[in-house]
Formats: C-alpha cells, sequence, structure tokens
C-alpha cells in the first residue's frame, strides 16, 4: 500500500490519495500526516480510498475507524470517496464507527461531491 498527501489550494483542503491492499500501518501513517496538515492548515481531509481493496477483518477495521477518533488524528471535516461498487460497505462500517468515535466524517461516491461538502456545502 502507498499514499500521496498534497494540499488543494484552489479547494482549501488536504487530498491523500491511498492504493493497494490495505495496510492498517500504512494507512495509520497516511491519517497521522494527513490530520497533522489539515490541523496545521485549518482545513478538512478528503480521503480517496477508491483503488483500496479491504482484506482484513471487521475486527481491525473497527479498530483502525475507532483509533481515528484519537486526539492526535482529530481536524476539521473527513471525506472519504469510495469506490461505488468496490468494498462500499466496509467503508460504510468504518465512517460509522469513526463518528461513533467523534470524528465529523462522510462518505462519498464523487470527488467534487466530497469537496464540496468539505469546502461547507450541502450535506450528502
Amino acid at each position: 500500500m502507498e499514499f500521496r498527501i498534497a494540499v488543494d489550494p484552489l479547494n482549501g483542503f488536504i487530498h491523500c490519495v491511498l492504493d493497494g491492499n490495505l495496510d492498517l500501518g500504512i494507512a495509520s501513517q497516511a491519517l497521522r500526516q494527513a490530520s497533522r496538515l489539515a490541523r496545521e492548515q485549518g482545513c478538512g481531509v478528503l480521503y480517496d480510498v477508491r483503488r483500496v481493496s479491504v482484506r482484513g477483518s471487521k475486527g481491525d477495521l473497527y479498530k483502525f475507524a475507532h483509533a481515528a477518533g484519537g486526539e492526535d488524528i482529530k481536524h476539521g471535516r473527513t471525506a472519504i470517496v469510495c469506490h461505488e461498487e468496490k468494498d462500499k460497505e466496509r467503508w460504510q462500517f468504518f465512517v460509522l464507527v469513526a463518528q461513533n468515535a467523534g470524528v465529523e466524517v462522510r462518505l462519498f461516491d464523487s470527488g467534487p461531491d466530497a469537496a464540496e461538502w468539505l469546502a461547507g456545502g450541502r450535506k450528502p
């Protein structure tokens, strides 16, 4: 698994793209780096996971999502863009657990819709 993080100055958020089979260690590293940048920039994060394959158990995904509520990771809004058909049920589960841990996160099928929500536009 690999990831790329960039500041999107046009839309005013951090953009983190993840690729490959979900590796919770690498994904946690991406989450921490993107969250740090988001706190520094005072903005939200868009995580694009459309090219990620989730093969772990729901228990592993639960631990990862619950950790996203940790104080060192929290920042403004979080948008996750997933593939409409691939692993969507698992990402819905991740979002539910993260929301219960106190993260303001929403799941999207479209990058532009996620960017609009991050910018304070309509809710999904």
